[in-house]
């Protein structure tokens, strides 16, 4: 693929907004502040608030604004960022995340020391935001999140790296189908499952980014995961029911079986509760029938 740059590769950083207007000039800020500099961003705003003075506010001609009528959800936004990328290299960044400056220079160092690499992925803080009555944040805690080389088990079960924390070849997107649109929640989880049954990650131990979590004063945190718990149970169950390659099959049966049932069962078992809380008995039982039936077998 043509490279605008010449002999230096591109990091195409793919990012989809909606509605964060007040956190997405930070989020682009750390990636124009990057000390590699060569480097697209393709921002979709996902049908939500104009975003177009935002992004030129940059004045850089490396912002590839794109615009969806309707909201379509993240995984239909990076999809289609992907389709508009120019890059030998991917990488990810959420509208109110933020990368410190060595991000991509981190990455690239390591991809040019091994030229086989496909995925690296580097270390997170995680930073609890607090918000008080009046609207200012300050910082509640930090911590260091998933600084540990990970494989296909690590993510049999659950996620174990960051979306913004990853970097790969073009290639390993276009492989693995990109992002599964059914999803809305747990899209990165998918992705890197995916992409660990076909790809050797790759550890990089140093902190390059920062993961934001906002809680209100009184506790409440942001999220989908938190909003909508259901969602979260279906996304995973959905996950849980894909195939993976036979050998992973075979080796891992035990594991892929209880992290499956699991995923079932939890699903049916909040399903029956919501049936519960709507009055439908009926409902409810069954939901509880086939999940006592799931956790028999």
């Amino acid at each position: 693929m043509g490279n605008p740059r010449g002999d230096s590769p591109l990091f195409s950083v793919l990012m989809s907004t909606y509605n964060r207007a007040d956190r997405l000039p930070l989020a682009i800020r750390s990636i124009v502040k990057q000390q590699y500099p060569h480097w697209e961003l393709i921002l979709v705003n996902d049908g939500g608030e104009d975003v177009s003075r935002i992004a030129n506010s940059f004045l850089s001609k490396r912002i590839t604004l794109l615009n969806f009528e309707d909201n379509k959800g993240k995984s239909a936004a990076i999809n289609e960022a992907f389709r508009h990328a120019k890059g030998e290299f991917i990488a990810y960044l959420d509208d109110d995340d933020q990368w410190l400056p060595n991000h991509l220079r981190t990455h690239f160092e390591r991809y040019d020391l091994n030229p086989e690499a496909m995925f690296h992925h580097s270390d997170t803080h995680r930073i609890v935001l607090e918000r008080d009555r009046r609207g200012n944040e300050k910082e509640a805690s930090r911590n260091l999140l998933y600084d540990a080389p990970v494989g296909f088990r690590d993510f049999i079960a659950r996620n174990r790296i960051t979306w913004l924390s990853v970097t790969h070849r073009r290639e390993c997107f276009a492989a693995v189908g990109g992002l599964d649109e059914r999803l809305r929640i747990l899209v990165d989880f998918d992705l890197w499952r995916r992409m660990a049954a076909r790809y050797e990650f790759h550890h990089i131990p140093e902190h390059t980014g920062d993961y934001f979590i906002h809680r209100q004063i009184d506790g409440q945190m942001t999220g989908l995961v938190r909003k909508d718990p259901l969602a979260f149970l279906y996304a995973n169950a959905l996950i849980q029911r894909k195939a993976v390659p036979p050998d992973l099959a075979r080796l891992h049966s035990e594991e892929l079986s209880a992290a499956r049932q699991k995923a079932y069962v939890d699903f049916l078992t909040a399903r029956a509760e919501e049936f519960h809380s709507r009055g439908n008995e009926r409902r409810r039982n069954a939901a509880l029938s086939l999940a006592a039936k799931i956790r028999g077998r």
